[in-house]
């Protein structure tokens, strides 16, 4: 269950990375009073469930770690 954690872990990091570049970038492409953000909302949404993901599984396991002990 560890490895599963930090698989998910570095998957959410860089997901989220990379939606933070992409929306970066097309920041600096458009012009000023506009918000690239609606056109990522999609990837914003899966970071963010990455992110839920992975807390709701390393509270788990280490629940489940105490139990044991």
């Amino acid at each position: 269950m560890k490895k599963f954690e930090d698989i998910l872990f570095y998957i959410a990091i860089v997901f989220s990375g990379y939606t933070l570049y992409k929306v970066y970038m097309a920041n600096k492409a458009v012009p000023d009073g506009m918000c690239p953000i609606n056109n990522y909302i999609g990837y914003i949404y899966i970071s963010i469930g990455l992110a839920a993901i992975y807390f709701v599984v390393s509270f788990i396991n280490k629940r489940k770690i105490a139990e044991d002990k």
